[in-house]
């Protein structure tokens, strides 16, 4: 109700001669843990070839990528919905597309590279990356590439997931006693075949 109202209300707070950590310092720790920042050791340098981006990282000696993923920290740098491709052929390199138009103007790629899932799982970590862009050959990836960030699946698996997908959505809640009360309505016309017709094709488009 948009009624116009106003209250006064007083609230007393205890003063304390010295600050102390409070009961949820632990989980603000916890939290700046997993916040990413540079990491010692890491270098990155990157090449474009038209909208194609090779992202390479030197790891330092204690840190594994098994999985990588890399997020700009500037817009239209990169096709977020591009698939990312790790190859550790010759070292760590992250192969990436291009935004669409490509900035001419752009000369280092800023962003944060997430490795083995990031810092809450076990071997997991972050850090915040830099890495001067300059023309150059970017090649594809190739068949021994490993880690594609975009999964696949058979003709067969999507059928079946799309099959799914459509007994979940069919009988929900808010759909599924819609499709009785539209049964029943088309049952009260069957002495009807010229409407009839009209709102089973009716339905069947919707």
């Amino acid at each position: 109700m948009c009624i116009p109202g106003s209250a006064d209300v007083t609230l007393t707070l205890p003063v304390k001669s010295e600050a102390n950590p409070s009961t949820q310092a632990a989980l603000f720790t916890q939290a700046r843990k997993l916040v990413p920042a540079a990491l010692p050791g890491l270098t990155a340098r990157s090449t474009i070839e038209a909208d194609r981006i090779r992202l390479a990282l030197d790891l330092p000696a204690d840190r594994k990528a098994e999985s990588l993923e890399f997020f700009p920290l500037e817009e239209a740098r990169i096709e977020p919905a591009a698939a990312q491709v790790l190859n550790r052929r010759d070292g760590v390199s992250l192969y990436l597309t291009a935004a669409k138009p490509v900035k001419a103007d752009a000369k280092s790629l800023a962003g944060v590279v997430v490795a083995n899932g990031g810092p809450a799982k076990p071997g997991g970590w972050a850090a915040v990356v830099e890495a001067p862009l300059v023309a150059g050959v970017v090649s594809a990836p190739g068949t021994a590439a490993v880690g594609a960030n975009a999964p696949t699946m058979s003709l067969v698996a999507a059928l079946g997931a799309a099959f799914i997908g459509g007994l979940i959505l069919n009988l929900m809640p808010c759909v599924f006693p819609v499709l009785s009360l539209k049964l029943i309505g088309l049952a009260q016309h069957r002495t009807h075949s010229g409407p009839m017709a009209a709102h089973g094709i009716a339905s069947r488009s919707a």
